[in-house]
């Protein structure tokens, strides 16, 4: 321990102030962005947003998938349709 600092004193002394200053701005810069990279994470509301964001335009693009396998093929998608509505129809009387 004795010699790690003595050499960082070593490396300290030999040092000009400006490159001294220089080190200093770059490490409060660093810990400038390390702190709001931080905050970032702590904001929960905000990372929810960005998920609802994230999900919506996740969902708007397998719409539109759905969409075009639809027209594509008509019968296909009626069937499934009436496939889901039917499970759906089954869950709900099930439990009642």
């Amino acid at each position: 321990m004795a010699t790690e600092s003595a050499k960082a004193t070593g490396e300290a002394e030999s040092k000009s102030p400006q490159q001294l200053e220089a080190e200093i701005e770059a490490t409060r810069a660093e810990l400038g962005d390390t702190v709001a990279e931080l905050a970032d994470k702590a904001d929960v509301k905000k990372r929810a947003k960005r998920k609802v964001t994230e999900v919506k335009a996740k969902a708007t693009a397998k719409q539109g998938e759905l969409r075009e396998k639809a027209a594509e093929n008509p019968a296909r998608a009626a069937a499934v349709g009436a496939a889901v509505a039917a499970l759906l129809l089954g869950w709900i009387l099930a439990r009642r």
